[in-house]
């Protein structure tokens, strides 16, 4: 057992919605032995509580984004943080980078602007983003890879919105791969799917999908993002023109 432990705290006090976020990948086998977890205390002498566990192995970098809010509503003002790791029987590699406590309530509201900057999108370690362009290229192993906008589109002002896009897909057909589009009206979700296919198009396709539903429902903060999952091969994703628009 290894851990790994911030040597100080991070201070919460004036957060409204504290989260911690960080990105891993990791080489250990599939077994219950083999995992990653995370803890947090209010203090360097704990108590300290899990808040995350990962057995499955992942090669690739993923993006992770915990609620601290139940945490910090119990009257805790300081978050000291730890992760550590357990292996057996083999030599495994695990890292971790950009581990950073935030608070989440501090977006801005784009009121519908489709001006992206490359900074607003939280990207798994296969995708890449330039404006309102995003690419995947490589090989998940059927780890989902998410590209999500760390922002919100206001819909108040949409009477019957869309979200449409291009998207020139070069995967083979198979359950295990596809690329699906989901939306929720706060960053915590709960996440619904408006658009999914395992049909590659390996030409530029224009899609679109409805959010009336979701705006229906009293929703009027948006946050979108797409996932690929691809298994056994290298892949590429490539989309563009991404926009929120009337019908």
């Amino acid at each position: 057992l290894m851990y790994a432990e911030y040597d100080n705290y991070y201070d919460i006090s004036s957060s409204v919605n504290p989260v911690i976020s960080w990105k891993e990948k990791h080489s250990f086998s599939t077994a219950e032995s083999n995992k990653i977890t995370v803890e947090i205390a209010p203090t360097e002498f704990g108590p300290w509580e899990e808040i995350y566990s990962e057995s499955t192995p992942n090669k690739n970098w993923k993006y992770h984004r915990l609620s601290l809010l139940e945490y910090k509503n119990r009257g805790n003002n300081e978050v000291h943080l730890r992760f550590h790791v357990t292996t057996s029987n083999s030599t495994y590699t695990c890292d971790v980078k950009e581990v950073e406590v935030s608070d989440f309530s501090k977006d801005d509201n784009l009121s519908g602007s489709v001006e992206y900057l490359e900074a607003e999108w939280h990207l798994d370690g296969l995708w890449s983003a330039s404006g309102n362009e995003l690419n995947f290229v490589g090989n998940s192993y059927g780890i989902a890879q998410q590209a999500e906008y760390d922002n919100f589109i206001d819909l108040s002002d949409f009477v019957d919105p869309v979200i449409a896009w291009e998207e020139n897909l070069k995967f083979s057909s198979a359950i295990s791969n596809h690329i699906t589009v989901e939306v929720a009206a706060t960053s915590e979700g709960p996440w619904e799917v408006v658009y999914t296919t395992i049909y590659p198009l390996a030409e530029w396709t224009a899609r679109e999908a409805s959010l009336s539903d979701f705006k229906n429902a009293g929703n009027e903060s948006l946050h979108f993002r797409f996932i690929v999952g691809t298994s056994n091969s290298t892949y590429t994703v490539d989309l563009r023109n991404i926009i929120i628009s009337e019908q």
